[in-house]
């Protein structure tokens, strides 16, 4: 997710509680400036664990996603999954079938 839609969020999780960027600060052990900041989608430089604290205090939860490629990163972590692909592909083409793998319909 990019970083402003971050901040957006951020914004309408803390509306949505009627909290005020003060209030979301204090219970994060943050300034409100740093909650501004976030709001306005300048994450660059606050740490995963700060960016966590924040989103605790609106009664959320960050999680960071890694994507390659258009896929999610564990098919290029989990090596037996990759090798019973692999071995799947070279059966499906032993009997003519036209195989790709790593191809995904939900990006």
């Amino acid at each position: 997710m990019e970083d402003v839609k971050v901040g957006l969020l951020l914004r309408a999780l803390r509306r949505r509680k009627g909290l005020r960027q003060l209030d979301v600060a204090i219970a994060a052990r943050v300034s409100q400036p740093t909650i501004s900041r976030a709001e306005r989608g300048h994450l660059d430089r606050l740490s995963m664990s700060t960016l966590r604290r924040v989103f605790a205090a609106v009664d959320a939860r960050l999680n960071l996603e890694v994507r390659w490629r258009g896929g999610a990163s564990e098919r290029l972590t989990d090596e037996d999954h990759s090798a019973l692909v692999s071995a799947a592909a070279r059966v499906l083409r032993g009997f003519g079938w036209t195989v790709l793998t790593e191809v995904t319909f939900s990006i």
